[in-house]
């Protein structure tokens, strides 16, 4: 499997203030086509309609825009690098469908490539940055072999070389396998619109205000 893990961001286009280095993994296997357990829409349309309204508000911000780089990494039946990561500007986001398996840990250990090939970047090319955050959001159990990836993963935030946030948005008893993947933080369940909505708005408000970072304290129950 070939990964571009840059997307389009050369050199030439760099902003010059501290980057702010965001990836969302997310599920796309067949259980999303399911409704939310809390509303009419399915999960994939419910995820594609906050994943849209959050790189609008990046974009429409001025300093959201300016320090944001974003990468997109799906999982359902296989992994699949939406966006590389790249000026929000630049990353033309489509629908996203619904199909297949879990491959969860695959999907992680992708991200930690890219997250591990993107700080080389920064630090080959002289640029400041805030530690990359990984937003992981499943609704069901991996299909894969995932611990290898989950204690991969567990090692890098425990070395402070990423922030994992892991969202849970089923009903069932699989959020465990999520734990697996984040050491400090126990997975955050979505149970209404309204908290999708919360959990989308301050993800935004991170990425204008990194050194308060919304997310983080909504997360933590800090609001």
């Amino acid at each position: 499997m070939s990964i571009d893990l840059f997307g389009d961001f050369k050199p030439i286009n760099i902003n010059s203030s501290m980057k702010f280095p965001l990836i969302l993994v997310l599920d796309v296997s067949g259980s999303m086509t399911q409704r939310t357990p809390y509303g009419r829409k399915t999960k994939i349309a419910e995820l594609n309609e906050k994943v849209k309204m959050l790189l609008e508000y990046v974009k429409a911000d001025p300093k959201a825009s300016k320090i944001t780089d974003m990468a997109i990494v799906t999982f359902g039946g296989e992994v699949q690098v939406q966006s590389g990561f790249n000026d929000v500007q630049n990353i033309n986001f489509k629908p996203l469908r619904a199909y297949s398996s879990t491959p969860m840990g695959s999907a992680v250990n992708v991200a930690l490539d890219m997250v591990k090939a993107r700080k080389k970047y920064y630090l080959d090319n002289g640029m400041e940055f805030y530690r990359p955050r990984i937003f992981l959001m499943s609704d069901g159990a991996a299909t894969d072999a995932y611990t290898a990836a989950a204690r991969r993963c567990s090692d890098m935030v425990m070395a402070k070389e990423v922030k994992m946030y892991p969202i849970w948005i089923g009903e069932g008893e699989y959020d465990y396998i999520l734990k697996e993947f984040s050491p400090e933080l126990q997975p955050k369940t979505i149970k209404s619109d309204q908290m999708y909505f919360e959990m989308f708005r301050s993800l935004s408000g991170s990425t204008s205000n990194p050194d308060d970072d919304p997310f983080d304290r909504w997360f933590k129950d800090e609001f």
